[in-house]
């Protein structure tokens, strides 16, 4: 999340795990992303919600929300999602380039 966005509560059976900080991480378990439309930390979670062991190798159970910038503008919101918990120690990607 962003500080910003410290007062958005935790979507339910979901809790901030760290940050805000800024990186992504690059976990074991992943699942693959959802581009929204905007940030929105109960549709990250919702996405979450629908991978279950029965439509991938196992439930998802963690999601990072970021935000692509591009020399300065917002240009996606990503959610990417997780079969495995993680901590801050695997957020390192701090972007390429342009793309911070």
């Amino acid at each position: 999340r962003n500080v910003e966005d410290s007062d958005i509560p935790d979507p339910q059976f979901f809790q901030l795990t760290y940050g805000p900080i800024n990186a992504a991480n690059n976990a074991d378990g992943y699942m693959g992303f959802v581009a929204l439309d905007n940030y929105d930390v109960a549709g990250c979670a919702q996405q979450c919600n629908t991978r279950t062991i029965f439509n991938t190798t196992g439930p998802c159970i963690f999601f990072n929300l970021w935000t692509a910038v591009v020399n300065g503008t917002e240009t996606s919101h990503v959610c990417s999602l997780y079969s495995i918990f993680t901590d801050n120690s695997t957020a390192v990607n701090t972007g390429q380039g342009n793309l911070q």
